[in-house]
């Protein structure tokens, strides 16, 4: 019976030493960083074209008549003119919104905003031009 429970304690004692030495070692790889997991792959290259973007281009615009073109002419000269400043009214150009603004200053409104319109008139531009605006002081009537 005594060789029977020493051979048990030595199988016992057998399976509990590997048991040990399997939990040391992983312990021992878990302090690696590599916590049982493999690492990604390398990327590897690949030679494909890359793709390249195009800039979108800007619509077709229709060339313009004569007529427009003598109009955007005549606006360039007068922008070149700015800013215009009389007794009665300014012409001031705005870049930005590609309009002019005409102030009248002194009453009587109708008459100084006639003199206005003979300005862009005698210069070859249509005053009703949805790029001219009209205003007036608070107190011009």
């Amino acid at each position: 019976m005594l060789k029977k429970l020493s051979i048990t304690k030595i199988i016992i004692g057998l399976i509990v030493f590997s048991f040990l030495l399997e939990v040391i070692f992983s312990l021992i790889n878990s302090n690696n960083g590599n916590n049982g997991t493999k690492p990604f792959p390398t990327p590897t290259r690949v030679d494909q074209p890359i793709p390249v973007f195009k800039k979108p281009t800007a619509t077709p615009q229709p060339f313009p008549t004569t007529t427009e073109q003598d109009s955007n002419l005549q606006e360039e000269k007068i922008i070149s003119l700015m800013p215009v400043v009389s007794d009665s009214y300014n012409i001031e150009y705005l870049f930005l919104i590609n309009t002019f603004v005409v102030t009248i200053k002194e009453s009587p409104y109708t008459q100084n905003r006639e003199k206005a319109m003979k300005w862009f008139m005698s210069h070859g531009v249509n005053p009703n031009s949805p790029n001219i605006i009209y205003r007036k002081y608070r107190w011009v009537n």
